[in-house]
């Protein structure tokens, strides 16, 4: 392919040239400062990345040193909004040269709308990567904020540039206003332009530009700024109330927010209010404004909104316009206009759209059939009419969706189109499309046939693999499943997995068929699937469409009829089982619970059976799906207690809780996790290593899953090593950490937990503790392999569901991966169900991607651990310089470390920086190298010495053996070092 040629351009005139060919003069009133260096323009234009083929649009090109280093990358077309006409005539100069590229127009870039200048073809889903859209401009600096800002309320809205996707924006401002941009929370330069920037996009700030670089010189610098919207943003209110909410608690930033908060409202709501917003939204009211992170703000405008919303007209208030709430009244109708306030008109369809979706606010508790108090209606609810039941299933087979219309059909959530996996809150969940963590929700419905209440209590759960630990969990809690199975895919893996693990539980499984609206479902076939593996009786198979809600009632009815009422004893002395929790900032851990035996109220004094301490209960609750406290917790009920457990380890998941007074025995649990993937978990930056450690501890209460050990690495510091279920429970355990604290961490190559069987003399093994045989998850305690009999390593059995047509392609990739098929059915006349042994190295990758990828994405994966087999193991080292990088060192077969020495040598080779000597990248195992790489010196051009006069050959062999002289000097004296970047690079591919 041909390369690219750049247009041909006019030449650049001088700076002097310029300002007397466009008599230039700086207008102080549109603050002009012109940026004539190509070299800082280029700059500017190659941190937006590669704009060859884009669309750009400029705004204020001014003299066009920017337009011209952008159209030196080729853009497909570039789009020009200046204000000022004297420029007009040398931006058409550039328009002249690049015919079809350029397109100039002249108006004021606040009005200025661009929705409709680029091709359909730019446009991207907004959960998609960035479109090839790019916002430029050099502001002046009296419009700079007021223009990102509205910007930004456009970013909200997903219009103008930003109706083709997430376009990114790079802009200049003052260095000072770019600090309060980046400004973090606890920063004196926090404002409420820190909020708004980073709520809905991540900021960047690229370079300072020194102030001297400018026609005429500005006293401050100049940052160029990048701003990449995110996919969610932070805070789900309206742009113009986040706006109006930070703008009031900025306002008196240095002193209590509170201050701040009270100016929102009139004289006689304002106290009322003020500490009603900070009540709900657990923040305490003497934290300045600087100090309150991105989730606080946002509660605090959920419940101000909520507010807006009950008390009309309260949102136009302004302490500084009105002098009271009767004028607001007056001034302003409950609906605008819809030629007026345009903004307000989309803030209130907006908050009426999120009404409908609100639960319950504050104190108003929800209501059901017309006037009956939650209270009542729990008191009318008798034990024998409590059902506790999971919805369980293989990923994507709707059970998110399932829970959503069981919610909408009970009534605990209103019907609206807006409604889609309520039950999934975290952010990684709605960016993969997967559910990570199981929820609970409480829901009441009476019973058309008997005219009886009954409470239903809904755990919905993930359906990968590697979060099974997640269903055995939910299922503690229940007496009952939905076993949900797609009617156009039929019985998948984890439907296998899940329907023996809720059968060795002994719980009731009512078998539904889902997605029956769909002209490619197949109901009868999935029937005798199921009749053909598990015996269940086809007519008592279930057909629903959750996406519709049709046959919800009949599965209700099913719950009700054919689920067992929970067990245990009102009167008896109080127990429950801990099945999950999560950590609040302010009023510690929640311990969701079921109930076995007893009652909880306020004010009991409860002990936790794994540490022995002692807690007073300060709040009981249901899940409805939020958190709605209520006066008594009792048997068969699932709920929470907040017992002022401050420390994340107070509550366990799996411990008992009973009366202080009268001490049970601990209730039967679920049985511990294995981890099957380890790596090493680092910070990027070691100084925050301590807050690091913090939101681990946190993350790690709410899945009990992980497995952490504190680890050490001379480059990389402190930090864990940290044992996980899969790579994808891996990856998403960084994410969380990411989303949810703003952490990032650096996770280092995953390896398996091998065997290692210790030679039969005392000798060696008083060296491993006097231990016959060690687990091996860390290659820098990697044993001797004189000390070693024999290595294994873990098995596992992988059943997997596909099509009969792909039935080579399937046992070839399972062979190649070192497997052994060890059966193999019929599930009907298109289906075929195998069992492989397959040694867990091989699963833990890359196994499922290429197993989706031979079989069109038709075949699903689940496997378990089936013991140990007897292996050939090394211990693959990375060299520097014969210098041992522990840090890079991996276990793996013997047959695969050549391969894998020569990935990471190349991999190394190209990200390490050059050095002023050879630096030698080798991969050994024992004291034999299998790969070498080697990153070449640097040279200094020391013909500069000769002044272009070169002599005789003898001066430049002088010089030459000179400088291999220093080099080998430095080669002695000099230390090769990976930089902490290069690890990241190399862990992340």
């Amino acid at each position: 392919m041909a390369a690219v040629v750049p247009p041909r351009l006019p030449p650049l005139p001088s700076i002097r040239d310029i300002i007397r060919m466009y008599q230039l003069r700086a207008r102080r009133q549109l603050s002009q400062n012109f940026l004539l260096d190509m070299n800082l323009t280029r700059k500017i234009v190659r941190s937006c990345g590669d704009l060859t083929g884009k669309f750009v649009c400029e705004v204020g090109p001014g003299p066009g040193g920017i337009t011209r280093a952008i159209l030196e990358q080729c853009p497909s077309k570039l789009l020009l909004v200046e204000k000022d006409r004297r420029f007009i005539p040398g931006l058409e100069l550039l328009a002249d040269a690049c015919p079809g590229v350029v397109d100039l127009h002249l108006g004021d870039a606040k009005e200025f709308d661009i929705s409709d200048k680029f091709p359909v073809s730019a446009k991207r889903r907004w959960e998609e990567n960035p479109p090839p859209v790019f916002i430029l401009g050099n502001l002046p600096f009296n419009v700079s904020t007021n223009l990102i800002i509205r910007w930004l309320r456009a970013l909200s809205l997903r219009e103008g540039a930003f109706s083709y996707g997430r376009s990114v924006m790079t802009l200049t401002f003052q260095k000072e206003v770019g600090e309060r941009m980046v400004a973090p929370i606890m920063n004196d330069q926090r404002c409420r332009l820190s909020v708004m920037c980073q709520f809905l996009s991540t900021v960047k700030r690229k370079f300072t530009i020194p102030g001297r670089a400018f026609v005429p010189q500005p006293k401050v610098d100049v940052a160029v700024m990048q701003f990449i919207p995110r996919v969610e943003p932070l805070i789900d209110q309206h742009f113009d109330l986040v706006e109006k909410f930070c703008r009031h608690i900025f306002h008196f930033k240095n002193k209590y927010c509170i201050r701040g908060i009270e100016t929102l409202y009139p004289d006689d709501l304002k106290n009322e209010f003020a500490h009603e917003v900070l009540r709900l939204s657990r923040v305490n009211p003497k934290l300045t404004a600087p100090s309150l992170g991105m989730e606080e703000i946002r509660d605090m405008c959920i419940v101000y909104e909520k507010q807006c919303l009950r008390v009309p007209h309260l949102f136009y208030y302004d302490y500084r316009k009105h002098k009271s709430f009767e004028e607001v009244k007056s001034s302003f109708p409950v609906q605008p206009p819809l030629n007026d306030k345009p903004f307000h008109r989309k803030l209130m369809h907006f908050m009426a759209r999120r009404l409908l979706r609100c639960c319950y606010y504050g104190f108003i508790v929800r209501r059901l059939n017309g006037s009956t108090p939650l209270e009542q209606l729990l008191a009318e609810v008798e034990q024998n009419r409590i059902r506790n039941f999971s919805v369980v299933a293989h990923v994507d087979h709707g059970k998110s969706t399932l829970a959503d219309r069981l919610l909408e059909v009970t009534g605990t959530i209103p019907k609206d189109a807006m409604n889609a996996q309520v039950l999934d809150r975290l952010k990684v969940e709605r960016e993969r499309g997967i559910t990570v963590k199981a929820q609970s929700a409480s829901m009441f419905h009476r019973d058309a046939q008997s005219a009886q209440l009954f409470m239903l209590n809904l755990v919905d759960t993930p359906g990968h693999v590697d979060f099974a630990y997640e269903v055995c969990r939910s299922m503690t809690a229940c007496d009952g499943v939905l076993l949900l199975v797609d009617a156009s895919q039929g019985v998948q893996a984890q439907t296998v997995a899940n329907f023996w693990l809720a059968f060795e539980m002994g719980l009731t499984i009512i078998p539904v068929l889902n997605k029956c609206d769909s002209k490619d479902a197949r109901p009868d076939q999935a029937k005798e699937q199921l009749h053909n593996l598990f015996d269940i009786d086809p007519s008592e198979c279930l057909h629903v469409s959750a996406k519709t809600g049709e046959g919800i009632k009949s599965v209700i009815d099913a719950v009700l009829s054919r689920v067992q009422p929970p067990k245990g004893d009102t009167n008896s002395a109080f127990s429950a089982l801990i099945f999950d929790c999560w950590h609040d900032r302010y009023r510690g851990c929640y311990a969701v619970v079921v109930v076995r035996n007893g009652y909880a109220t306020a004010g009991q004094e409860i002990v936790t059976l794994h540490n022995g301490k002692r807690y007073e209960i300060q709040e009981v609750g249901l899940l409805h799906p939020e958190p709605l406290p209520i006066d008594r917790l009792s048997a068969g009920q699932v709920g929470y207690i907040l017992a002022n457990m401050k420390n994340p380890s107070d509550a366990r998941v799996g411990d008992t809780i009973c009366w202080a007074s009268q001490v049970v025995q601990p209730l039967a649990t679920f049985k511990s996790v294995k981890p099957m993937v380890f790596a090493g978990m680092f910070p990027i930056d070691s100084a925050e290593y301590d807050s690091l450690r913090i939101a681990v501890e946190k993350l790690a209460l709410t899945d009990p899953s992980v497995n952490l050990k504190a680890d050490y690495s001379a480059a990389l510091g402190n930090g864990w090593r940290a044992g996980f279920l899969g790579m994808l429970h891996m990856e998403v355990f960084g994410q969380r950490l990411e989303d949810e604290y703003g952490m990032s961490v650096i996770l280092t190559a995953p390896s398996v937990p091998y065997k290692a069987i210790i030679k039969e003399n005392d000798r060696i093994k008083q060296r491993y503790g006097g231990n016959s045989e060690v687990i091996i998850v860390d290659p820098s305690r990697f044993p001797e392999f004189t000390d070693v009999e024999c290595y294994l390593e873990p098995m596992t059995t992988c059943t997997i569901v596909g099509p009969q047509q792909y039935y080579g392609q399937i046992v070839n990739l399972c062979i190649s991966h070192r497997g052994q098929l060890s059966q193999s059915e019929m599930v009907d006349d298109k289906t075929l169900l195998f069992k492989f042994e397959i040694p867990l190295a091989e699963i833990v990758l890359d196994f499922y991607n290429d197993l989706k990828q031979i079989t069109s994405g038709y075949a699903t994966l689940d496997y378990e651990l089936s013991g140990y087999r007897q292996v050939n193991l090394v211990k693959l080292c990375i060299m520097l310089n014969s210098t041992l990088v522990e840090e890079l060192s991996c276990i793996l077969p013997e047959a695969k470390a050549q391969e894998r020495g020569r990935l990471l040598c190349r991999r190394l080779s190209v990200e390490i920086p050059r050095q002023l000597f050879d630096v030698a990248i080798q991969a050994t195992i024992g004291k034999r190298v299998i790969a070498k790489q080697v990153v070449r010196a640097l040279r200094k051009d020391f013909t500069q010495k000769l002044k272009g006069n070169f002599g005789d050959r003898t001066r430049i062999m002088k010089l030459i053996g000179r400088q291999k002289e220093g080099k080998k000097r430095m080669k002695l004296i000099g230390q090769a070092e990976i930089p902490k970047e290069v690890f990241l690079k190399v862990f992340r591919r």
